[in-house]
C-alpha cells in the first residue's frame, strides 16, 4: 500500500516486518519472543511465515526490516526495551 509513495527498501521492511519478522526473535536487535509466542506453549508460527522469515533473512535490506521491527516492539510496550536508531 506504501510502496509507490516509499523507496524500495523502506517498501520491502515494511511487508516483511509485517510478515514472518514480527513472529521471530532476534537478541541481536535486542527483540524478545513475541506475546503470541511466549503466552502460548509449544507455539509456532505457519510454514508461510518461517518461509517469509527465511526470505527475509537472506535478503540486503534485513536489517531495515529488523529496525522497523525494533520500532514496532518500542510502541507496543516493548517490555522495556530500548532502542539505538
Amino acid at each position: 500500500m506504501i510502496a509507490p509513495y516509499v523507496d524500495a527498501e523502506v517498501a520491502f521492511a515494511v511487508r516483511y516486518h509485517h510478515q514472518g519478522l514480527r513472529f521471530y526473535p532476534d537478541e541481536a536487535f535486542g527483540i524478545p519472543v513475541p506475546m503470541s509466542a511466549s503466552s502460548v506453549p509449544n507455539y509456532r508460527p505457519g510454514p508461510y511465515l518461517g518461509r517469509a522469515h527465511e526470505y527475509c533473512c537472506n535478503q540486503k535490506w534485513y536489517e531495515t526490516a529488523k529496525r522497523i521491527r525494533l520500532i514496532g516492539t518500542i510502541r507496543s510496550g516493548g517490555r522495556g526495551r530500548t532502542a539505538a536508531l
